[in-house]
Parts: structure tokens; sequence; C-alpha cells
């Protein structure tokens, strides 16, 4: 990431897209894989937050999930993914159709997979722009008469004094009535005046195409382009714009059709004037682009209820005659009426958020008591619902999505609970009769494990939903007294002229063709006019690439998913869509999810990177912090792993392969793989660890009792030598334990020990996950086994995560370890599968090792690579 992206940090006030304890697996006849298992993550307005790791470790899934695109066989098992008001993993097919492309859009790996192979490129283009502009006229349309009526609603609540209370409805009725109709014309005029504007924009960009075909001496198309120029030309006769050189444009037009025609038959005089009348017309055009632009809302307002006609004066005072007349008649009195309704629906809701923050606690409580039954659980729900959308500002511009979305994801919760709860029940019977005919039979196969959901897993998420509002509200009501009111209704009032202008604005088909060889030109294609009625064959594989980048933009969307778009290519194109993202991230202040196994890519891509392996986010923090301070090993693995151009020698390659994930281990799923593994690590997945502010890494390294371990010297070069590129860097050698210093400019604070800057205390600790934060007292209670002070058994927890690994190729019964045990949680079937002689493996608690036990490294003997690698084969 270069620099200026470094320095431009992104304000971060509120996340367009969050995702929190998202857990997703898939049925298969083998068993359940649990492809992700808890992330959270959030994306903000104008960054790219990529997420990289190796193939299989749930990066795609992570992206479909957010579009609603997995397979029927998956299974989503708990989270939430807030958008815009909706909870994306509890949204329905018909709320996906507002969503995909129009809010958000995704560019896949293989481009051939997104193009229809016999439609020509045109068409599939312009579809998608014509399919989106309509469905958009229609949800803005919904949109406007739910805020219009919102507002009639709040204004009639807001009426005290009886005896007038008559009366000052029919006004209320009247004033909204009239801003209706007015803004409605409003448009009317103002589109007729966009489309001859956007016209003249077209005219002109014909005439210069016209005039280097020309100058090139090329008269193939003269014809075409000319008519083309008249058809666009009669267009542009607005009365506000060409309107006064309608004569002389018409004059210019007919003169160039009839050389137009002498040309075709091969008559190729006054080629000079010809220029000449073109550049003249050209010069009329770009004039009429330099004039006032008419105030159309208060224009339309005295069209509409105004008896006399517009006056015929110069354009600049007829704006401030038309705004004056507006403001006197009709907008001052409609603006008062408007904030004191916005006054009283913050104070109504204000109210109820304070009355939510004192007794939610309480509710909560009441809602996961055992043995409440579901029919009165269910009942306490839905008056907790009441309660929230009695919270929800129906006039406020800002959007609190996590309030929208809190009904479906909080019902959603708890049926799921019960749901799981019933399933639970079977499938432990189901496990225990099939075990029971196994030890009867005396044969040895492998039996399917109990497919059971943790119970406590799911009310965690209740209690982190309802959390989340609760801090939401809590900040509202900091900021209550704050609140501006005139611009909150300034605000609304603009909102809605942006809803009526959605609404009676239309994508022809010519806008359409026009806009999709403009976007084709601005990816990157040439001769884009010409290659619109293409098919996609003819196209190279970067060039279709541009072509999906095309129509994922076609809609202005707000987020852009893209997952692995250059893996298909060659790293000269790769270069090229990598640069083409940017651009248009910058241009249209995009915000990307960018998803590669490449950390390589995200170099110059990503503001914020997340690292996942096995189905968690290991590490996510700042570019510069995972690629000059990384924490956990494996992103320490991926970094050894990739060449630069000052590699010298062999890169290192990361032992070992992703495990099973129908049999995830109990602890870090990263453990086998890792020379630096502990104890710990095989027996419990460790917390999210927080480094320094936007950086985290879930490892047991970064814990305050874990034992010093160095950075790799291979990382500690590159390092060394990348910062030495940078101008104003000091060069100094990394050593073991300091900070490098470098120029704040270029870099912030970075930091060169891995052991530099861990959590202090448990506070620091982000606890991502239920039973993961470990203090110094509850630390010593962590093992399974009672470990041994001697080398043998220090690297027994291995071979035992390998016997995992190695069901991937050959099923052995005997070599099953149970799936993490739930602990402390009522009514709750604990995970259990076929291990030899019926012993069950999983967190329990170390013995009198004590942390030293727990925190024992393995011996020099197990340490080396190629004892590794042996235990790994």
């Amino acid at each position: 990431m270069d620099t200026n992206t470094t320095n431009n940090i992104i304000e971060r006030q509120q996340a367009i897209l969050s995702a929190r304890n998202v857990k997703v697996s898939f049925s298969t006849p083998a068993g359940r894989v649990q492809a992700v298992r808890g992330i959270d993550f959030d994306l903000y307005q104008g960054e790219t937050l990529s997420i990289v790791g190796e193939s299989g470790s749930g990066k795609s899934v992570t992206s479909k999930s957010i579009l609603g695109l997995l397979s029927e066989n998956a299974d989503i098992e708990r989270g939430e993914i807030v958008f815009d008001g909706l909870d994306l993993l509890k949204t329905n097919e018909k709320e996906f159709v507002d969503i995909r492309g129009e809010k958000i859009s995704m560019i896949f790996q293989d481009p051939l997979s997104s193009l229809n192979p016999i439609v020509r490129i045109g068409k599939q283009l312009c579809e998608s722009m014509i399919i989106k502009g309509k469905q958009k006229q229609k949800t803005s349309y919904k949109e406007l008469n739910l805020r219009l009526d919102n507002l009639q609603k709040f204004m009639a609540e807001n009426l005290t004094v009886n005896e007038d209370k008559k009366n000052s409805l029919e006004e209320n009725k009247t004033l909204i009535t009239k801003f209706r109709k007015f803004i409605k014309k409003q448009y009317q005029l103002e589109n007729a005046y966009n489309y001859s504007r956007q016209e003249i924009e077209y005219c002109i960009e014909d005439i210069d195409k016209l005039l280097i075909s020309i100058h090139a001496g090329r008269y193939d198309h003269f014809f075409r382009d000319v008519k083309r120029i008249k058809r666009g030309a009669v267009l542009t006769f607005n009365i506000y714009l060409v309107n006064k050189k309608k004569d002389e444009v018409l004059q210019i037009v007919h003169y160039l059709l009839l050389k137009a025609r002498e040309i075709v038959k091969g008559e190729k005089s006054e080629l000079g004037v010809i220029s000449q009348k073109l550049e003249r017309l050209r010069e009329i055009m770009q004039k009429t682009l330099l004039r006032v632009k008419p105030n159309f809302f208060a224009m339309a307002y005295f069209v509409s209820f105004s008896e006399s006609s517009l006056p015929q004066i110069d354009t600049k005072e007829l704006n401030e005659y038309l705004q004056g007349h507006l403001e006197l008649d009709f907008l001052n009195n409609f603006v008062e009426k408007a904030k004191q309704a916005i006054v009283f629906s913050h104070n109504k809701t204000i109210n109820a958020k304070k009355q939510f923050v004192s007794s939610i606690d309480d509710r909560l409580k009441q809602i996961l008591q055992e043995g409440s039954g579901r029919k009165k659980t269910m009942t306490m729900v839905k008056d907790l619902n009441a309660l929230v959308q009695s919270c929800i500002d129906k006039l406020s511009n800002k959007r609190d999505s996590n309030a929208y979305a809190f009904e479906k994801s909080f019902e959603h919760e708890i049926i799921h609970y019960y749901k799981s709860n019933k399933n639970n029940f079977k499938e432990q019977r189901r496990f225990d009769k099939e075990k029971a005919k196994q030890e009867k039979s005396g044969e040895d196969y492998l039996i399917r494990p109990a497919g059971l959901i943790d119970l406590g897993d799911i009310k965690d998420n209740i209690s982190g939903i309802v959390s989340r509002l609760k801090t939401n509200f809590e900040r509202d009501l900091d900021y209550a007294e704050k609140r501006n009111f005139d611009m909150a209704t300034t605000y609304m009032v603009e909102h809605i002229k942006d809803l009526a202008q959605s609404v009676v604005y239309k994508v022809t088909k010519e806008m359409a063709k026009r806009r999709s060889i403009r976007l084709m030109e601005e990816v990157g294609i040439n001769e884009a006019e010409r290659r619109f009625n293409q098919f996609p064959f003819e196209f190279s594989g970067g060039m279709r690439q541009r072509i999906v980048i095309a129509i994922a933009l076609s809609s202005t969307p707000q987020i852009l998913i893209c997952d692995e778009p250059t893996t298909a290519l060659d790293v000269t194109i790769q270069s090229q869509i990598l640069e083409l993202i940017n651009d248009l991230k910058s241009k249209r202040g995009l915000s990307v999810i960018f998803i590669t196994h490449d950390l390589g890519v995200v170099a110059k891509m990503a503001d914020r990177v997340a690292v996942m392996y096995a189905g968690k986010i290991v590490e996510i923090g700042k570019t510069y912090d995972i690629f000059y301070d990384p924490k956990h090993p494996y992103t320490w693995a991926l970094l050894g792993s990739m060449p630069d151009l000052d590699t010298e020698g062999k890169l290192d390659a990361i032992p070992g392969t992703p495990p099973n994930m129908i049999y995830p281990p109990v602890g870090d799923a990263y453990a086998m793989r890792n020379k630096y593994a502990m104890k710990i690590d095989y027996e419990k997945q460790p917390p999210m660890f927080k480094v320094k502010e936007e950086h985290f890494a879930a490892t047991w390294l970064l814990h305050p009792q874990a034992p010093k371990v160095e950075l790799p010297q291979v990382i500690k070069d590159r390092i060394q030598r990348n910062l030495s590129k940078f101008e104003n860097t000091e060069n100094r050698t990394i050593d073991d334990g300091h900070t490098l210093d470098v120029d704040v400019k270029v870099m912030d604070i970075v930091q060169a020990s891995v052991h530099s800057d861990k959590a202090d205390s448990d506070d620091e600790c982000m606890n991502f996950d239920r039973e993961n934060t470990v203090s110094d007292d509850s630390f010593q209670t962590l093992s399974v086994n009672e470990f041994q002070s001697d080398e043998e058994n220090h690297s027994e927890p291995k071979k035992e995560s390998l016997q995992l690994q190695k069901q991937k190729d050959k099923v052995d019964s005997k070599k099953v370890v149970s799936a993490t045990s739930i602990k402390n949680k009522p009514k709750t079937v604990h995970r259990a599968s076929s291990i030899k002689g019926g012993t069950t493996k999983g967190a329990s608690n170390i013995k009198s090792g004590g942390i030293s036990s727990a925190f024992g490294q393995r011996s020099k003997k197990s340490d080396t690579k190629s004892d590794t690698k042996k235990k790994l084969k």
C-alpha cells in the first residue's frame, strides 16, 4: 500500500457492513464441514479490506454469505451480517433482489462464469442497467411514500391543542399533498433538462470522434456518424440550453447531412469547411454547458400552484424570484412543521431508548432463563421487539442498521435455539445407538460423529445482538442534546428530493448504451463502440474480467466484493486489473472486500488485512501492521513463503496441510503445522489479543506469561530491506525486543519484536469466543492430559493432532479426537466421536504442572524442520 493511502486514514464513524460471530457449515455424507467458525469484521466507507488465506480457509464462503449465494447444503449456524438495516444472513431472496448489483456487487474468479457466452457484451451491460433502473424506481417510490407518511404521522402526533387539532390536521395534510405533487413536477422538469444536457455531452463526444476520423482520412462511417450528431443535436433543444441557437444548429446539421451524402458517393470536397462547421457546432454546445441551471424545485411549485406564467427574465434573476415566492408561500411553513415533527420523533425515541437501556438486562435474563418454555419466551421476545421498534427514529437521516435488523435477527436466534435443542437430542440418540451397535458387533469402523450445535454459543450470540444495540442506544443518548435539528430538517428535505428524482428517472436503451460504452472505456477497453457488439469469446481473459468489472459497477454499488479476480490471469494483466480496481474505488468512493490467497497482491490494494485460517480470522490489522509487525505464526509463514525482488535462496514452505474441518482441532487449528506451538495450542483456542489500536491476533504467544519467541530472521531481513527503501526512514538493525524507529509519515510506529506491546492484562484481550478468555489464575486449568516434563511427552499432543489430519486420507476410528466440549452450559449436549477405549479428549484442566506446563515448549528434537516434516508425513 502506498504512503498516500497509509496517511489518508479513513474516518470510521460507523461501519457500512458488520459481520459478527458468523458460523457456516456444510452437510456432507462424511459429516458436517465447518467452513467458517465464528468470524468478526467491519467494513468502513471508502476502505479496502483484504481477506487472505490458503484455499479452504473460508474466504469465499464468507463473501458468498454476504450476498446469499451459498449452496443448498449450507447451514448458517449462527451470527449476523448487518448492512443497511438488514441482517443479510436472514434476508430472503426477494429482498436480495434490491441488494445484489444495486448496493453490493461481486467480481468472481472466472469471468466466463459471470458472462453468457451466446449473448453480446453490449446487451449484457445494458440489460443490467435497465433492470436495475426499473428496480430502483420501484424501491425509491416506496421509500418516498413511507418517508412522507411518517412525516405526516409525526406532524399529527405533535399536535397538543384539541380545539385546533382538526384544522391543524387538515393543514398538515394539505402541506404533504402539495409537497408530493410539486416535487414530482420538479423532477419531470429537471429530468427533461438533464436529458438534453446529457445529449449535449454525447454530441460533443460524437463531434470529436468525427473530427478525428476526418483528420485521419477515414470516411467509412461518415454518413452514420453525421446522422447520429443530427439526432443528438435535435434532442438538445431545451429552453434553458440550446434554444437560442436552435436555428444555427439546424443549419449546420443540414449542411453536414448534405455533404455526408456527397462523401458517400465519393465526392470529398469542402472537407475544410466541414471541419469548421463541426468546430462551430462543438463551440455552441460547449458554451451551452456553462449556462446557469434553473432552480427547478422552486419552479415546480410556481408552475403547479401559481395562476400566472413564468417571468421571461434572465435565469439567475428567475431563480431568485422563484425561491422567494416558494419560501413565503410554502417552504417556511412546511420546514417549521417538519422540524417540530423531527423534534417530537426524536424525543419520543430517546425516551424509548432510556427504557430499553434500563430494562434490557432483566429482560434478557428472563428470556434466556432455562425452563421458561417456548411459548412464554416468544411472548417476551415480541414485547422486546415492540420496544426496539419504538426506539427507531423514522425521521432520522442516519439509519441504525442494528436497530432495523434486530427483530428478524433476534427472533431467528431464539427459534434456532429451540430447534437446535431438539436436534441435539436426536443426534445424540442416533450416535449412542450406532455406538452401541458397533460395540455389540465387535467391528472397528468410523461412526459419523453427532452433529451437535453448541446452545451456549447461540445464547452468546443472542447476548451479543442485544449488547451491540444497547451500546448504540447509549451512544445516541449521550449525543441527544447535541443534535442540530435545523440541519436535520434540511437533510431530510434533500433526501426526499433525491428519492423523488430516482422515482422519475428512467434509464432508456439509448442511455444504457451510451453509459455502457463509457463504462467499457473507463475500465480500459479500447474501441469500446466497436467491441460493444462482440461476444465474450472474442475477448481475452483480462478483457473479459474488465467487462465483468464494468457490469458490477453499472448500478453504482456501495460495496464491491472481489473474489480472487486476478487468479486466472497472467502477472502483467493482474497488475492492470489491480490498478483498475484501485482507480475505480478512488473515483467512485467504493468500499471493497478483496479476497485472495496471495499476500503480495494485497500489498498495494488493502487498507486493512484479515488473515484467515481454518474458518477463523487469526490476525487482523492495517496493512503495514500485517507486513511490518506480524504477530501470528501463520502470518509469518505466509510472509516467509512470499518472494520479493531481493529474495535470495530457497523460500520457506509451510509444512503439512490444513486440518480436516469435519473434525476441527480442539485448540489452535494451526498448531499441528506450527513449530512454535506450545501445549496449550492443542487444548484451547486462543482469543483475540489486542496488539495495538486496530491490530489483533489470536495466538497464545501474545499472552503475558508466554515464553518469548523471536520473529523469524527471514521476516526481519525483509522488513529491514523494505523500510530502508523509504527516503525518510532511518536504517537500523532490528534488535530483539526493541521497536524499529520509522518516520511517522511513512509508516507510523512499527514493532519489530513479536513480544513487544503484548497484552498486559485480561482487559486487552478481545474475547470474541466464549470460554476463550484466560486469566492468570484460570490459565492453569486448561489441559486435558497430565503432561510430563520430559522431552518425550512434550511432543505427544502433536501426535494426537496429526491423527486428525490423517483421517483426511485414511479413515481410522482409533485416531478420531472429539470436537470441543461444551462446559458449564445447562441442557447442552457435548460433542463426541469414536475413540479407542471409549475415552474422550477435550479441553479440561492442566494438572499440577501449572503455567510452565501449559506453556511448555517442545523438545529441541521436535522443533527442527526435518522432524516436523517427518511427523506430518
